[in-house]
């Protein structure tokens, strides 16, 4: 295919080609496709007023044509000899070279006055793979750039001049370190739109019929522009929706319904170009979904945002939302604004999955956001977990194309409470970079303590009287130096006065099984609540057959453990259970034992609860799932909330060592660290025999996590050194972020990308591994894929986990089982573990 006749190179220079089929792309006309897509997104999209903020000035006509010749530049390494012969990249070769042989063909001193410390730029435009490169000394530029190379490269100016002439004119130099970093962003972006054949095509080699020569830069440039400008369309990169298309009354967001006060406070605040955050506090079931998409539908009609990103702390929960999301969508927006779930391993635009061929294919470039994770935060809507948000600020490949995407979007965090020191530190610093460009944000909780929000306000605490005498619910919306905050009240038939009786049976699964049975016998739905998998299987191997939960005719307990194929299958059936449809018979109750995977995203409903200790504001988490929905019928005795908290029967602080190290049962001092928080906690519940929810939130969370609170404790002098050894750890998660984090004051070059990736949750991932083959689970679906955990295995820090494989896969009268790194593992209805009598 390639004419070497009579010298080493092509006499057609290419950018893309497929051998195979004989099709190419010219090396000019991706140089003109990259800068056209970059000129539209800059024109169309909210980037150019990002792009501004950073600068602290005017993207004027003469700055962004500057940028656009950088991008123009982007691939002059693939006229190199080695790339065009197939057998070398194309950025090395460049910045290798840049000092020397190339700086005379491709005009570099140009750009000298066009930017402060012009070489950082150059490192961010050859670094659009995802993460920075760097020259090699050992790089023999007469091997790389024979005179052909340096001839073709000395057009590389020449069409820049032809393309952006208002670039090579007189002005002041962009000096923000930080718009170096997000000109990265785009321009990797951009390359990723233009690389695509759906917009870009190649022609067949020597294909004459072709309309334009795209060989021709004037021609190349013309035709760029024609495709870029249907690309961004296509995309809904650019929201392209004028306000007359958007209805944010609340009648069409809650369908019919009138909004509660608290909703109602998320419309009409304050915009400013230079960003917001807004955090809203309100109950569990109070709208705070509805109250953020309105504030996102009027950042839309205005042009402050172009799309939206809802990020929740688990999969389910984004699953769970990404549906109620579709239908807000479809009352208030056009359907090509397609609402994508942006969770790995289970792809959805709008209603339809990917395992949906023919649909899928219907929705033709709808899917684009979604056919790869890293383009995620490009949709024009988005539910997904919060690591895809937080993944745009660390040193792993393609952060900077995530935080351009991100940046357009109004960036919604749910559960925000629910963050640990390191989660906490990395959203501190994804805001920290998104409101400094501009950008909208919104926190929402159910049940935030004021030293919490005061992280992300900047304020200081209020001290413990003050923070308990706050109103509940809250929004606090802050515009640069500017903190605002606004009240609201909730309907009285949202209040619930909730009976929480404590007993100390957490050590005994067996008493805790009887309770929820005795209950049960009684018509109520139950929920227990175990802090750990391990917990949580004893107590449901205690619970009567005849009263368990079922999915698919068996009886099971619903924790993490499961192939995502049951989840999904527990999840739906636990809500047809427990959801807000659910007919239930006054004479059958029902036991469901679980762990965290119920507190948080599903929509349930139990008669009663019974709940290991834990910190306050994840008991009021699970206390929203009690009594959640009106429901006429509930059995005798269940007529009023109530939920049993578990305690353990000895003091808490004996089980702290000299150290200030702290382990007990049931995920005491492991799944939750702070005894101090437990203790307060338990403190408030053997205080009172009732407690009004919402209206006494603010107080009890207050009462169990204010730092005058938790210092108080401290007399003691094993709590003293509790709370020494818990700050040493919270030292080390911090620097363990902050040594993760990118940083964008810094230049763009020295980012050192690490060769592991960085984790966006402490502590070590979760081990994916890939099956033989095939299995049917017990409960009739198909799995090639099992997570493990690291803590499964004994001395796993010497174990290389990548070269792992599964052994001896087989399948079992209960389910299967297999070998994994030298440990049996048995997977049956009570899910995944090491020992088959589980």
């Amino acid at each position: 295919m390639r004419n070497y006749s009579g010298d080493w190179y092509s006499s057609d220079w290419w950018a893309k080609i497929d051998e195979e089929n004989y099709y190419w792309h010219p090396v000019v006309a991706h140089a003109a496709d990259v800068a056209a897509v970059m000129e539209q997104l800059y024109k169309k999209t909210v980037l150019g007023e990002r792009f501004e903020q950073l600068i602290s000035g005017e993207l004027t006509p003469q700055r962004q044509a500057r940028l656009l010749v950088l991008a123009a530049y982007h691939d002059v390494g693939k006229v190199s000899k080695p790339f065009q012969e197939g057998e070398g990249g194309h950025q090395v070769p460049v910045l290798s070279c840049l000092g020397g042989c190339l700086m005379e063909p491709l005009q570099l001193e140009a750009f000298r006055p066009w930017f402060e410390r012009p070489t950082e730029w150059f490192y961010a435009t050859w670094g659009h793979h995802g993460e920075p490169v760097d020259r090699d000394v050992n790089l023999r530029a007469e091997d790389h750039w024979p005179e052909a190379s340096l001839t073709k490269a000395e057009e590389f100016p020449q069409h820049a001049r032809q393309w952006f002439p208002a670039a090579f004119s007189g002005g002041e130099p962009v000096s923000s370190r930080r718009a170096q970093h997000l000109f990265n962003g785009i321009l990797t972006l951009s390359d990723w739109i233009a690389s695509d054949t759906r917009f870009f095509p190649y022609r067949r080699w020597h294909d004459w019929e072709e309309p334009k020569d795209l060989t021709d830069p004037l021609a190349a440039m013309q035709v760029a522009k024609e495709r870029a400008h249907w690309a961004v369309q296509s995309l809904s990169l650019s929201s392209g929706v004028s306000e007359g298309h958007i209805d944010h009354s609340w009648s069409q967001i809650l369908g019919g319904h009138k909004p509660y006060d608290v909703q109602a406070q998320m419309g009409g605040l304050a915009n400013a170009s230079a960003g917001t955050l807004t955090i809203l506090e309100s109950p569990t079931g109070s709208g705070k979904t509805e109250g953020a998409y309105r504030r996102f539908l009027e950042l839309l009609a205005e042009g402050y945002v172009d799309s939206l990103y809802f990020a929740l702390p688990t999969r389910s929960a984004a699953k769970q939302l990404q549906i109620r999301l579709t239908n807000m969508r479809n009352r208030t927006l056009p359907s090509d604004a397609h609402v994508h779930l942006a969770t790995p391993g289970y792809t959805r635009v709008d209603d339809v999955q990917e395992t949906e061929v023919e649909r899928w294919g219907e929705l033709g470039e709808g899917t684009w956001a979604s056919e790869s994770s890293k383009r995620y935060t490009s949709a024009p809507l988005a539910v997904g977990t919060v690591d895809q948000a937080l993944l745009s600020c660390l040193r792993n490949r393609h952060a900077h194309l995530r935080g351009a995407g991100l940046l357009r979007s109004l960036l919604v965090v749910d559960e925000v409470h629910a963050s640990d020191t390191y989660m906490e530190q990395l959203l501190k610093r994804v805001l920290d970079l998104h409101l400094s460009a501009g950008g909208h944000a919104v926190l929402m909780s159910a049940t935030l303590g004021s030293s919490a929000r005061s992280v992300y306000t900047g304020e200081e605490t209020p001290g413990f009287g003050e923070a308990k005498g706050e109103e509940y619910p809250l929004v606090t919306h802050v515009s640069g130096s500017d903190v605002k905050s606004y009240s609201a009240c909730i309907p009285d038939e949202e209040d619930k006065t909730v009976c929480v009786p404590t007993d100390r049976i957490i050590t005994q699964p067996d008493v805790v099984a009887q309770r929820a049975e005795d209950a049960a016998r009684s018509g109520a739905h139950v929920l227990v609540i175990r802090n750990t998998v391990r917990e949580a299987r004893k107590t449901f191997k205690a619970i009567s057959k005849d009263l368990s939960f079922r999915v698919a005719g068996l009886p099971c307990p619903h924790h993490s453990r499961y192939a995502a194929a049951d989840r999904r299958l527990m999840d739906r059936r636990i809500e047809k259970e427990y959801g807000k449809g659910s007919e239930r018979s006054p004479q059958q109750g029902l036991v469901t034992v679980a762990t965290q995977t119920v507190e948080q995203s599903l929509d349930i409903d139990a008669d009663f609860i019974i709940s290991d200790l834990c910190p306050m504001d994840v008991l009021l988490q699970r206390i929203g799932r009690l009594h959640r929905h009106s429901r006429s019928g509930r059995p005798s005795g269940y007529w009023s909330p109530r939920c049993l908290v578990a305690v353990p029967d000895y003091d808490l602080a004996s089980r702290i060592t000299e150290s200030g190290q702290a382990w007990a049962d049931a995920g005491i001092g492991s799944v939750y660290q702070d005894l101090r928080i437990l203790q307060a906690t338990q403190k408030v519940l053997g205080s009172r025999e009732e407690i009004e929810i919402p209206a006494d939130n603010r107080e009890l969370v207050e009462s169990a996590t204010h730092p005058e609170v938790l210092t108080g404790l401290e007399s003691d002098p094993r709590f003293e050194a509790h709370a020494r050894h818990l700050e040493e750890g919270q030292r080390s998660l911090r620097q363990s972020a902050d040594f993760g984090r990118l940083d964008w004051d810094e230049p763009y070059r020295e980012q050192g990308f690490p060769d592991e990736r960085i984790s966006t949750r402490p502590g070590f991932e979760p081990i994916s591994v890939e099956l033989p083959e095939a299995v049917e689970t017990p409960f009739g679906n198909e799995t090639e894929m099992i997570t493990l955990s690291y803590y499964m295995f004994d001395e796993p820090e010497d174990i290389d986990f990548e070269n792992q494989r599964v052994k001896h896969l087989a399948e079992t009268e209960s389910g299967f089982e297999f070998e994994f790194a030298g440990q049996q593992f048995h997977y049956q209805s009570t899910g995944l573990s090491q020992n088959e009598s589980t």
